[in-house]
């Protein structure tokens, strides 16, 4: 068989169906001697897994298209990438002649290979009742600060992708230790891609990553996870370093969002094309002389490049110039750029836009969900909150639906109706970041509720992780799971998180499990820890006892504003104006007083019922325990 792996949005993907896949004498060379199958990764995502694994085991590396030869059992034998035609038709020749000649040879090989991805999937044993030593996150900071870029930001090769749980984690560390290295490391990252190419100026959102060192020139297509994830990074970056820039980006992303993304029923659609007309980053650059003909080419000389350092094919890509930081402090700056960027959006909008695939994926949804929750709570968007509400009420309808009716991964197709953990785990931190913005108690319940249909349907307790299929699905080689971070956090990982998140909130047996999947991961998580940015994240946050906000009384929602003000986003907020049976709650409240309980490492303060005393010590370096 030939399994070839894609998604819509996939430059590369287009370029060899165009190449192959439609050329006649090809189509027939396959036809001949494959059965060709062609998968949609994000309908399939367990698909993806299994043979981008097999090909990573093979080569060392991955990405789409990715196409994997297999025997008629599905047990992969050969793989890569994007192939030239040439390339390609030599590959078919040759496995199509070895398959004839020795199928014996094929077979026992591709047996060994399934057999080398069902060991790779395993974690080592590990004692959960252990605790995280400070050294570990000196360590990791140390190792992969020698790949830092300390010019242009994010890491010192190219491609450059953004990895928003990676940079999330820094900012965390940064803010928990006062590193000034790490501090600078994650400003300038911030400042660099907002700036770049990578960064649609004119019409919001970022692309999926920049093919250069410099974030100029970027691989055009926008994905949802991207951008929902970069949201909550910068929405965050803004209340750590109080940079106009960062806001103006994040409301950026989400002005594209709702005006580009958005359906009617509140959901978003998945991603747009790198191409239009068949012509790569065409709607989105700009020819010197249509921007005179406009009367825009004055205006844009004020914002941004237009010499040799914005060209790309003869075109200028939007790059910001680096304008002083008091002059981006001004309203008056972001109004004049807003109005060129309004009449630039016009110019290029008579364009051919690049193809938009709608479809609904659940867990991408849940993303931005949180997303959202963040530019409420770190930018004051009230609105972030209301978006993020008909999210969750568009992907999980049903808050009250019996335990084990499951999710849907794609909503709008009539073809895949299976449901995957990372559905469950992303939708899940949605809730509880739901939870506590909210301080709707049925929302802590509902990611309660969700966590356990998830241990019923994708935990293996033997194993102490969790797998991306349901136990009873049977359609795939190997079950697939996954533990490093890419792109988007691995799904163990933010299961992991969410164990630890509802372990803080009385859940004890969570916390356990919790500490199980982060201990098995941490031997790589030293190493090599650009791959594991979310468990770092994990880490850092037991590492400073798990802090827990609980507020109480009449007054407890108005305190909460106010506490909220501090930037502590590692710790967890319970927040209750009635009486309640919640752990955190329990026999804390007082129907005339509003009191604020601060714990941390498993136990809890003596109650502060003043709130400037609690504003004081949540402000206070103290709270965290690293120190700087």
């Amino acid at each position: 068989m030939l399994i070839s792996i894609g998604y819509s949005a996939c430059h590369w993907c287009h370029v060899m169906e165009r190449e192959s896949f439609e050329d006649t004498q090809v189509a027939e060379l396959m036809n001949a001697h494959f059965i060709c199958v062609k998968v949609d990764r994000e309908e399939r995502p367990d698909v993806d897994q299994v043979y981008m694994a097999a090909v990573q085991m093979m080569r060392q590396q991955g990405g789409w298209p990715l196409n994997c030869f297999t025997t008629p059992a599905g047990e992969p034998i050969y793989g890569g990438t994007y192939f030239q035609r040439d390339q390609w038709i030599n590959i078919l020749k040759q496995l199509a002649a070895l398959w004839e000649t020795d199928p014996e040879q094929v077979q026992t090989y591709g047996r060994q290979l399934t057999e080398g991805m069902k060991i790779s999937a395993l974690l080592p044993a590990n004692d959960s009742s252990r605790r995280p030593e400070a050294i570990i996150l000196e360590k990791v900071r140390e190792n992969w600060s020698t790949r830092w870029d300390k010019v242009n930001g994010g890491p010192d090769k190219a491609p450059k992708f953004p990895l928003p749980c990676n940079y999330l984690f820094l900012l965390h560390y940064a803010a928990a230790t006062g590193h000034a290295e790490a501090t600078q490391h994650v400003r300038l990252t911030l400042d660099r891609m907002s700036a770049g190419g990578l960064y649609d100026q004119v019409g919001g959102g970022f692309a999926r990553y920049s093919t250069d060192a410099f974030w100029k020139v970027p691989h055009f297509e926008k994905m949802l996870y991207d951008n929902a994830q970069l949201l909550q990074l910068y929405a965050e970056g803004f209340a750590f370093f109080q940079e106009p820039l960062y806001r103006e980006t994040a409301l950026g992303i989400i002005k594209w969002l709702r005006f580009e993304m958005r359906n009617t029923e509140g959901a978003y659609a998945a991603a747009v094309d790198a191409d239009s007309e068949g012509e790569e980053g065409k709607y989105y650059t700009f020819d010197p002389i249509e921007l005179k003909g406009a009367g825009l080419w004055e205006r844009y000389q004020k914002f941004y490049h237009t010499g040799a350092e914005a060209r790309w094919e003869g075109k200028l890509i939007a790059l910001r110039i680096n304008h002083s930081a008091e002059s981006q402090r001004e309203p008056e700056y972001w109004q004049a750029l807003s109005s060129l960027n309004t009449d630039l959006y016009k110019l290029r909008s008579a364009r051919v836009a690049p193809a938009t695939d709608t479809k609904i994926v659940t867990s991408w949804n849940a993303l931005l969900a949180s997303g959202l929750i963040a530019a409420h709570r770190y930018l004051g968007f009230d609105e972030g909150l209301w978006d993020a509400e008909a999210i969750l009420s568009a992907i999980d309808p049903e808050i009250g639906r019996p335990l084990g009716i499951p999710l849907k991964h794609v909503l709008d197709s009539a073809s895949q109706t299976k449901s995957f953990c990372e559905d469950y785990a992303f939708l899940i931190a949605a809730w509880l970041d739901h939870y506590e913005a909210s301080f709707r108690e049925t929302s802590l319940e509902r990611a309660e509720d969700l966590m356990q249909i998830a241990f019923d349907r994708f935990y293996d307790s033997a194993k102490g992780l969790f797998f991306q299929t349901a136990f009873d699905q049977d359609d795939l080689l190997v079950r697939p799971t996954e533990i490093s971070d890419n792109v988007i956090a691995s799904f163990n990982s933010v299961m992991a998180q969410n164990l630890a998140r509802l372990g803080g909130y009385g859940k004890t047996l969570y916390s356990d499990r919790a500490m199980r999947l982060l201990w098995g991961v941490e031997p790589e998580m030293v190493a090599y820890p650009e791959g594991y940015g979310n468990w770092c994240d994990l880490y850092l946050k037991v590492m400073i006892g798990q802090p827990q906000i609980v507020i109480t009384g009449p007054d407890a929602n108005k305190w909460a504003e106010e506490l909220r003000s501090s930037y502590l986003p590692l710790a967890e907020w319970a927040v209750t104006t009635t009486p309640s049976d919640k752990a955190l709650f329990r026999n804390r409240f007082e129907p005339t007083k509003t009191q604020v309980f601060i714990c941390q490492y498993n136990s809890c303060s003596l109650p502060i019922a003043n709130l400037q005393e609690a504003t004081q010590h949540l402000k206070s370096p103290l709270f965290y325990a690293l120190g700087t």
